[in-house]
């Protein structure tokens, strides 16, 4: 399942079928497609009813940052504040790869293993429960959190609201 380098499915494909000689799949309702010889969808003869594969893999679903990440993903760690001195080593939110999922004991909490990033390259190694990752924000996303900060930076007695935008350099410019 690993193998399979979704970024080069096809649009609309919504399965694999590992050693098929047409692998890509598009189920829709109760009826299945392959992709023909011209890279248009035809109808499979069978119906997803009448068929049981074990070869067939569904496209995976996007992490949403609510349970673990997928293994392989990276993504944003966050230190929570009750960590303390755990992860004492690593900035406050930073890009980490997960490695693996674990259980720590017996009875115990599902963690991923994750190695920090920096550069590119892989600095340590450390385990955290579901709710310290969350997904990489986008450049909107990270804009829209440095305007909230000017914004509010006018509750803790700087100047903030609409001056502390505009003051902060952030200006929509028409082009």
């Amino acid at each position: 399942m690993s193998d399979i380098d979704w970024s080069e499915a096809p649009d609309g494909a919504t399965h694999h079928a590992a050693g098929d000689r047409n692998p890509w799949e598009m189920h829709v309702g109760d009826k299945l497609y392959f992709l023909g010889s011209k890279k248009e969808w035809l109808p499979m003869t069978l119906s997803i009813k009448n068929m049981e594969r074990g070869n067939v893999i569904p496209r995976p679903t996007a992490w949403n940052g609510t349970t673990l990440p997928p293994v392989g993903s990276e993504c944003e760690f966050f230190k929570q504040r009750e960590h303390g001195n755990c992860h004492k080593r690593l900035p406050r939110a930073c890009v980490v790869k997960i490695l693996a999922h674990i259980t720590v004991h017996e009875g115990g909490a599902n963690v991923a293993v994750f190695s920090w990033l920096r550069k590119g390259r892989i600095t340590s190694v450390d385990m955290a429960i579901a709710r310290c990752f969350r997904p990489i924000k986008t450049e909107r996303e990270r804009a829209i959190d440095e305007i909230s900060a000017a914004y509010f930076e006018g509750a803790r007695g700087h100047m903030g609201g609409i001056a502390g935008i505009y003051e902060a350099g952030f200006r929509k410019v028409q082009s």
